[in-house]
C-alpha cells in the first residue's frame, strides 16, 4: 500500500506530456540515431519521394542534402528501373515484404560504388538502410582473381601438385595429377591417398611414417622417389618434393607435395646402365687396345694393359708418349683431320713399348663432340698387326726369291689357270714375246 501511494504521489507531481511532445521527442531520438549511424538511412514517401537522409548516406553517395531532398528516386538514381530494384521497392510498399540485396552497383553518378541495401515498409512510405561495400567487393574480386590465377598455375603445372590432410586424405590435386592417375578430380578428392595409391608392400610403412610426421616425431623427407599404383594396376615412379603445412598455432595439418613422373627416365637410365655394362664387358675382354682421350690428348680410359704399361700408368700418360718417333709426323697430321672430319680410318702407327721395343698397329679413331659442336676428345682402337706385318715381310721375301729362281731357270716355267690359259711364263718361246704368249 505504501509503495502504491508513493507511485501515485510521484505521478501526481509530474506533468503529463502531450502526444505531440512525445512524437517530437521520438522523431528527435530517431534523427539523432540516424545522424550517429555509419550506415546510410533514407526515408521515402509512398510516391518514392525522398523525405529524409542522414549525413552518412550523403557522404556515401557523394551528394548534398539540397540536391536530393524532395526528389523522386528515379531522379536521384537514373536507370534504376533497368536494375529491377525500382519494382522491388514498389513491391515493398505494396506488400510490406522487405527486400535485401548485397551487391547493388551504382551508376557513375554515385562514384561507381557497391552497396548492400535493406528496404522495408514504413507507415506511409519506404525506409532504406544501406552500407558501402565497395572495398569489400574489391577485396573479394581480388581474392577471386588470385584464386583463379592460382588455379591456372595448378592446372598448367607440368608436375603433380598434391595436398594431403593430417588423416592422409586428399584435399587438393591438380590437373596433371589427374592425368597421370587417369581419374577425375572428384574420384580422388577425399580418398585416403596411401590406401589407394601406395603399393601394398610399402603401404603400412608409409602410413606409419606419415603419422609420425603429423605427430611431430620426425621431419618430412624433402625429396623422395616412390612408386604409386594407378587404377588399372600400372606402376609409376614419382619424384616428390615435400613440405609440411601448419596452421596459425604451428600445428602440422598436412603436407604439400610436387611430384614429377620419372618412370621413363628410370627405365632409360636402367637400359643405359645395362648397355654401359655390356659395352664395358666387351671392351674389357677385347684383344685390341681401346682407349679414350680428352680434348688435350690425355688418356682418361683404357680397357687393358698396353705396351708393357699397367692400366694405372696409362691413365697418367699423354697419347703422344706411346707413339714412335718415326710415326709422329703422320699421326700429328691425322689428328688435325680428326678434329675437322671427325674420324681417322685404319692408319698404320708404330708404338714404343716400355722396354724400348716397338709394335705396329692399325689405328681407328672417332671424335667426341659436346652438344654445342665443340671437339671434346676421342675414342680409339689400336689393333696390333706386328706379327701379321712380319708374316707379310716373310711372304714378300719368299715371293721375291721364288721369282728370282723362276726368272733365272734355264727351263720354261709356266703358270696356268684351271682352263689351261697361261698366266705367266719365265721365258719367251721361239719367235714370241711374253705378252704374246
Amino acid at each position: 500500500k505504501l509503495k502504491n501511494k508513493l507511485i501515485l504521489k510521484k505521478s501526481m507531481k509530474e506533468p503529463k506530456k502531450s502526444t505531440s511532445e512525445k512524437l517530437r521527442e521520438s522523431e528527435e531520438k530517431l534523427k539523432d540515431f540516424m545522424e550517429a549511424a555509419t550506415e546510410g538511412f533514407l526515408v521515402y514517401d509512398s510516391e518514392l519521394i525522398l523525405r529524409e537522409i542522414n549525413d552518412s548516406a550523403l557522404r556515401i553517395i557523394g551528394k548534398r542534402r539540397d540536391d536530393v531532398i524532395g526528389k523522386h528516386i528515379l531522379e536521384i538514381s537514373p536507370g534504376l528501373e533497368k536494375t529491377g530494384r525500382y519494382d522491388e521497392y514498389l513491391n515493398v510498399i505494396k506488400t510490406g515484404k522487405p527486400f535485401y540485396t548485397d551487391d547493388a552497383t551504382q551508376p557513375p553518378k554515385f562514384r561507381n560504388i557497391h552497396l548492400s541495401i535493406n528496404a522495408f515498409k514504413l507507415i506511409g512510405g519506404l525506409g532504406m538502410i544501406f552500407t558501402d561495400v565497395t572495398e569489400r567487393r574489391r577485396a573479394e574480386k581480388k581474392l577471386k582473381e588470385e584464386k583463379e590465377k592460382a588455379q591456372t598455375y595448378l592446372d598448367t603445372a607440368g608436375v603433380i601438385l598434391l595436398v594431403l590432410n593430417a588423416d592422409q586424405t586428399v584435399q587438393l590435386i591438380n590437373r596433371k595429377g589427374c592425368e597421370i592417375l587417369k581419374e577425375n578430380e572428384d574420384e580422388i578428392i577425399g580418398v585416403n591417398w596411401i590406401d589407394k595409391y601406395i603399393p601394398e608392400n610399402n603401404r603400412e610403412l608409409v602410413k606409419r611414417e606419415y603419422n609420425r610426421f603429423v605427430n611431430g616425431e620426425i621431419k618430412l623427407f624433402k625429396y623422395t622417389e616412390e612408386p604409386l599404383i594407378k587404377k588399372n594396376g600400372e606402376k609409376r615412379i614419382i619424384a616428390w618434393h615435400n613440405r609440411a603445412l601448419k596452421n596459425a598455432e604451428g600445428k602440422i595439418v598436412g603436407s604439400l607435395s610436387s611430384g614429377q613422373d620419372i618412370t621413363e627416365r628410370i627405365e632409360i637410365e636402367q637400359k643405359l646402365k645395362e648397355s654401359e655394362e655390356k659395352h664395358r664387358a666387351f671392351m674389357e675382354t677385347a684383344k685390341d687396345f681401346m682407349h679414350i682421350l680428352d680434348k688435350k690428348g690425355k688418356i682418361i680410359y683404357v680397357n687393358r694393359d698396353f705396351c708393357g704399361y699397367k692400366k694405372e700408368e696409362l691413365m697418367k700418360m699423354h697419347i703422344i708418349e706411346l707413339i714412335a718417333e718415326e710415326t709422329l709426323p703422320s699421326y700429328a697430321s691425322e689428328l688435325k683431320n680428326l678434329i675437322k672430319n671427325g674420324r681417322i680410318n685404319h692408319i698404320d702407327v708404330s708404338c714404343k713399348r716400355k722396354d724400348g721395343t716397338k709394335i705396329v698397329g692399325e689405328l681407328s679413331v672417332v671424335a667426341i663432340y659436346k652438344t654445342d659442336g665443340k671437339f671434346n676428345g676421342a675414342r680409339g682402337i689400336f689393333k696390333d698387326i706386328t706379327e701379321r706385318r712380319k708374316a707379310e715381310i716373310k711372304l714378300k721375301e719368299s715371293e721375291e726369291k721364288w721369282k728370282a729362281l723362276v726368272e733365272n731357270s734355264p727351263a720354261h716355267i709356266m703358270l696356268l689357270d684351271r682352263e689351261h690359259k697361261i698366266l705367266s711364263i719365265n721365258r719367251t718361246a721361239p719367235d714370241l714375246t711374253k705378252e704374246e704368249v
